[in-house]
Order: structure tokens, then C-alpha cells, then sequence
């Protein structure tokens, strides 16, 4: 160390132990502000505020160093410590050093507790609080202040009744109050009120009424209690020779009744004497109708009449398009018109046979392929026709041999998607195959750079990493290793080894190129400086300075990054230096940290620019604005 910089040192060891400005020699006084209720206590002791918040501290270096002193807070009842700030942070103990006179505000805020609702029972309702923060179901749950007064009303919805309270202290069927001294859980209880359904029969028949729920059997046990809004179902079933003709009362018509139970509901049902039902069914592959006289028949739609005893009953069966009318079965035969006496229940069976019609496909194009059809009967290569009935929908599905693919549909269908057709008549579909094209695909591995082309050419990656060729064609693929690196060898589709990658193109494949990169070396340089901002290039905050590194001091120019000693000097503030590449952004992390006035260094690897430029950036960033002068000496490079 010269002369000059111990002097330095020398005082810079003094003025550290002078005292700061405006303190008192010898004594340092500690100042605790207490906000929102609660202690702060010392160690060493002194300090008990609520009461007694300032302690004096002796300080007189070297015979009297600083006190170390730790504060601790401590919450009132209902309160919770939030934070320190002055010469501390965080919620932890405060730690000072009584180098200087100091200032602590602590402070403490109104502790909070959770007051939770559920609801429980058959019935329903809602509870709300006051103060307002629960509206439960929906918000069943809020936090209050330490020992706020909570008063919770529970309201039925329409249909219940509300049996009262459990937890936190509350029972019965008025007002909840809790007080918030913990967290604290009320659960309200709700029951269904009951209505009742009567049920009746009526009428010259007989019959029998069930419910669903459970609960009426009539006759026998014809009413029943039921949970409000509970919907019922009633259905009624006449006795041998009744036909049940309707509800009364709260339902209507001849199906279930359904009655929902916000009140007590009466329902009868009626049943009369039955008559003789004609019901009329179709049969068969084909369609048609059957009409009667007198009306009532017209099936489908309406497939079966009661009529009167010894009605005699005519049905007329009428094929649709597409169909034929091959006879009756049950209690008519022949194809003639259908004649019944209705002195009991009559069936009889219409049957029609549907019309077929022939689908034929062909196959074109220079292409090959086969024809399928759903339903079945189509496999054209070798069956190539098929009679389906009227109306059928089949789907032709084209399959391209290897090497080909599907055109597409001519005749009947158009496009390459499944054929559909319906056989309203005969139908000619053609499907046209053409020799295929597949995509032979590369891909780049590994750390290293190169290039992979092909014979036929397509195919130069790097920028084109797939081509499509003709079905079978031979394509070679050659791999070129770039600067600094080796082609370690291909693999898929059968290629291996470093020579070139073979592949017959009858189908879509893909093929990896492998590539290493060799590695950088560094080189050691003796310590030269290639950058000194004084005294004409001083930085400003936040103003970037470019500068030339190689064919400089021994750096070659395909130098990739160099090692350097950078050294802020005098800084006129405290702050921070980044070094990064001439042509990047500027980072976020710095390179060295200053502070005002002083010099300091460190060692620090850099990228140069990625445009080969050889440059690097450097820029400085002083809190309170301000200027800083750089040195920078290189003793090593990569390459």
C-alpha cells in the first residue's frame, strides 16, 4: 500500500467515528411511538411503552461503543401487531444500534373472528346478521371485529318453519346474538310444513288410485300427509271391464294426475263401463295405412278405437310409396278389405313389404382402392352391386390401396367424404383413386448447428424441413455439420450411421439429423484495459455507452465473450454498473454494486454482441440521479 492510500484509509477510518449531525456527544436517545393499542418493551431495559417511550443510550467510542437494543411488541387484548416502521420493518422483534438517535413506530390494529351459519333440517330459509356480512345460503360466514355484538335472524321460505337455533351459545326460535371474543358457529334449523291429498272414486265402474310417493292405496287408504311443494303422482287403473275416464277436482284428463302439495288438494277419479277396443298393428319391412268405418282407426298415429257392442268395423289397409300390401293376420286374412264384429277386443295385423331397388359403383383413375357399404353387401374390387329395400340409407366408404388415395365420388356423390345415398330408386356411384403423395419430414437434434438436403430436390434444412414425394419415389438425404460442430448420425425410418439417409417413400416418415457441437475454448490474456470513461466520456444515470472490445488489447474478432475487471470510480451517488452484450437489452441483475465517492471493483464474464460486432454496453443506475466514470480492463476471452 503507497503512502497516498494509507492517508486515505487513515481518514476515512476516523470520519466513521465521528458523531452524526445534531446528536449530542456521548448520548443517543431511542423514541418508540405506540399506534393502535398495545406495549412495546427493551432489552436492554429502559423502554415500557404505554408508559415510558424514550431511552437515552451512552455512546463514546472506543471506551463506549453502540447499544445493541431489541424492541418487542406486544398486542392489547383484541388486538394484533401489524408492523414496525422508522428504523425497522417486518413484524418480528426490531433490533437497533444506538450509533445514532433512533425512531420506532409500532403499530397495532383491531383483532378480527369468523362467525360461520349453515342451515340444516328438511325445510329451507335464510339467516342475516347485524351488522350486515351474512346473507346465508349464499354469504355464511364473515369476520368481525373482537367483541362486536352480532345479532342473527333466521326468516323460513314459504313452505317452512324455523325450529331455532344450535351453537354459539344461541337456542331457541328468536334472535341469535353472539359476541365476537373467538370464532365463532350458529347453525339454523328449518322444517317442512305437511299438506294433505284426499283422493275419491267415482262413476259406474271401479278402479283403484296409487300415489308416487308412496302413501295412498284407494280404496282402502285414500288420503295421505305430504312435505310442502312434494309433487305427487297419482295414477289410476280400472278393474277388469271399467275403463277410467278422467279426473275431477285438482287434476284433469285421463293420464297420471300430478298435483304439487303448497296446500291440501282433493282429486277424484271416475270409472265407467268398458266397451270392446279394434287396435290395428303394422308388420313388415314396407309401410302403409289402416282407416276404419265408422272412423276412429287411422294407423299409424291412431292404431286402436273402442266401439260400441256388435259394431261392425271395416279397415282399409293403402300401401305408401315404395311399399306393397301382402295381406292381413289375426282376425282378418286376405288382401281385401278387413270386416270385424266387435262383440270382444279385436287385433289385426296389416303387413307391407317394402320395393328394392339396385345400387351399382365402378372404380376409376390410375390409382387402385376397394368399396365398401354399410349395410353390407358392397365390396367392390369384387362385388361391385346390391339391391337394398326402399328408403335404405347406405354409406359407401373408399379405401385407397398402398400408394394411392381417394379423388373422390362421382355419379350419385360428390366430395371424398363417405358416400351417402338413399335408395328411392336405382343409384350408380363411381370412386376415382390417383397415386398417392407422402411427406418425408426432418428433424434437427442435438447442440450443435448443420444442414440436412436431398436428392430429388425439396428439402434444404435448416429452412425447409419437409417435402411431399410421389408414392415409392428414393430420396437421399446428406447431412452437413456447421462451424464447430460434428454430424453424430441419423435415426428413424431405417437410417443410421453418418453417411446419407436413404428412404423409399411409401409412406409419410420422419428422419432425425444429429448434430454436436464441439465446445468453446478461453484464452487468457495479460490485464488491459480497453475502456476508460475519464475524463472526457464520464456516464450519466441511465445512459448506455457502446464500446469496441475486439482489436483491442489481444481480443481476436471471433472472440464470442470476454472476462473482465470493471471499476466504478467516484460515483457521485449510490447505485449500480451493468456490463451486457453491445447489441442486447439491458439487463435487470447488475454487475457491481457502489457507493458514493467510492471506487469499486469487480471481475465479471461478458457476451459480446450477437451481430458479431465485437462491442459491449455498459450502463450506470444512480438512485438519486447523477454521473460515474468506468474503467474496464480485460484479461481473457472465448472463442
Amino acid at each position: 500500500m503507497n503512502l497516498r492510500r494509507f492517508v486515505l484509509l487513515s481518514l476515512l477510518i476516523f470520519l466513521a467515528f465521528l458523531p452524526a449531525a445534531g446528536a449530542a456527544q456521548g448520548t443517543r436517545t431511542l423514541s418508540v411511538t405506540n399506534a393502535g393499542g398495545g406495549t412495546v418493551t427493551s432489552s436492554p431495559a429502559g423502554i415500557n411503552c404505554g408508559s415510558d417511550c424514550t431511552e437515552t443510550y451512552t455512546f463514546d467510542p472506543p471506551d463506549f461503543p453502540a447499544v445493541h437494543v431489541t424492541l418487542t411488541a406486544t398486542p392489547d387484548v383484541g388486538k394484533i401487531f401489524i408492523g414496525w416502521s422508522g428504523a425497522c420493518t417486518g413484524t418480528g422483534t426490531c433490533s437497533v444500534t444506538m450509533s445514532n438517535n433512533r425512531s420506532v413506530t409500532a403499530t397495532f390494529t383491531d383483532a378480527t373472528f369468523t362467525l360461520s351459519a349453515s342451515l340444516a333440517g328438511t325445510g329451507s330459509g335464510t339467516v342475516t346478521s347485524a351488522p350486515a356480512g351474512i346473507n346465508c345460503p349464499g354469504d355464511c360466514s364473515e369476520a368481525y371485529n373482537y367483541n362486536t355484538v352480532v345479532t342473527l335472524t333466521a326468516t323460513p321460505a314459504t313452505g317452512s318453519t324455523f325450529t331455532g337455533w344450535s351453537g354459539g351459545g344461541c337456542a331457541g326460535t328468536g334472535t341469535c346474538v353472539v359476541t365476537m371474543t373467538s370464532a365463532q358457529s350458529v347453525t339454523a334449523t328449518f322444517t317442512l310444513q305437511t299438506f294433505t291429498l284426499s283422493a275419491s272414486l267415482a262413476g259406474t265402474g271401479s278402479g283403484t288410485v296409487t300415489s308416487a310417493p308412496a302413501g295412498i292405496n284407494c280404496p282402502g287408504d285414500c288420503s295421505e300427509d305430504y312435505d310442502y311443494n312434494t309433487m305427487v303422482t297419482l295414477t289410476a287403473t280400472p278393474a277388469t271391464g271399467s275403463d277410467f275416464t278422467g279426473w275431477s277436482g285438482d287434476c284433469t284428463g285421463t293420464g297420471s294426475c300430478v298435483v304439487t302439495m303448497d296446500q291440501a288438494r282433493s282429486v277424484t277419479a271416475t270409472f265407467t263401463l268398458q266397451t270392446f277396443t279394434l287396435s290395428v298393428s303394422l308388420a313388415g319391412a314396407g309401410s302403409g295405412s289402416v282407416t276404419s268405418s265408422p272412423a276412429g282407426i287411422n294407423c299409424p298415429g291412431d292404431c286402436s278405437e273402442a266401439y260400441d257392442y256388435n259394431t261392425m268395423v271395416t279397415l282399409t289397409a293403402t300401401p305408401a310409396t315404395g311399399s306393397d300390401f301382402t295381406g292381413w293376420s289375426g282376425d282378418c286374412t286376405g288382401t281385401g278389405a278387413c270386416m270385424v264384429t266387435m262383440d270382444q277386443a279385436r287385433s289385426v295385423t296389416a303387413t307391407f313389404t317394402l320395393q328394392t331397388f339396385t345400387l351399382s359403383v365402378s372404380l376409376a383413375g390410375a390409382g387402385s382402392g376397394s368399396v365398401s357399404s354399410s349395410p353390407a353387401g358392397i365390396d367392390c374390387g369384387s362385388d361391385c352391386s346390391e339391391t337394398y329395400d326402399y328408403n335404405t340409407e347406405v354409406t359407401l366408404t373408399a379405401t385407397p390401396a398402398t400408394g394411392s388415395v381417394f379423388g373422390g365420388w362421382g355419379g350419385a356423390c360428390t366430395g371424398t367424404d363417405p358416400c351417402v345415398v338413399t335408395m328411392t330408386e336405382a343409384r350408380s356411384v363411381t370412386a376415382t383413386f390417383e397415386v398417392g403423395n407422402f411427406v418425408l419430414t426432418v428433424v434437427k437434434a442435438g447442440d450443435g448447428a448443420g444442414t440436412v438436403t436431398s436428392s430429388p430436390a425439396g428439402i434444404d434444412c435448416g429452412n425447409d424441413c419437409s417435402e411431399s414425394y410421389p408414392y415409392n419415389t428414393e430420396v437421399t438425404l446428406t447431412a452437413a455439420a456447421g462451424a464447430r460442430s460434428t454430424f453424430e448420425g441419423w435415426s428413424g425410418s431405417g437410417c443410421t450411421g453418418t453417411g446419407t439417409c436413404v428412404v423409399t417413400m411409401d409412406q409419410s416418415k420422419s428422419v432425425t439429423a444429429t448434430f454436436k457441437d464441439i465446445g468453446k475454448d478461453f484464452f487468457t490474456l495479460q490485464p488491459c484495459r480497453v475502456l476508460d470513461t475519464r475524463p472526457s466520456q464520464t456516464l450519466s444515470h441511465g445512459v448506455p455507452l457502446v464500446f469496441q472490445v475486439t482489436g483491442i488489447c489481444g481480443v481476436p474478432a471471433d472472440a464470442i465473450a470476454v472476462s473482465v475487471n470493471v471499476t466504478s470510480i467516484t460515483p457521485s451517488g449510490s447505485g449500480n454498473l451493468r456490463l451486457y452484450p453491445g447489441d442486447g437489452s439491458v439487463p435487470t441483475a447488475s454487475t457491481l454494486n457502489f457507493q458514493t465517492g467510492l471506487n469499486r471493483a469487480n471481475n465479471a464474464m461478458v457476451a459480446l454482441a450477437t451481430n458479431g460486432d465485437g462491442t459491449l454496453a455498459v450502463v450506470v443506475f444512480i438512485g438519486s440521479g447523477g454521473t460515474a466514470d468506468v474503467a474496464l480492463d480485460v484479461n481473457g476471452y472465448y472463442k
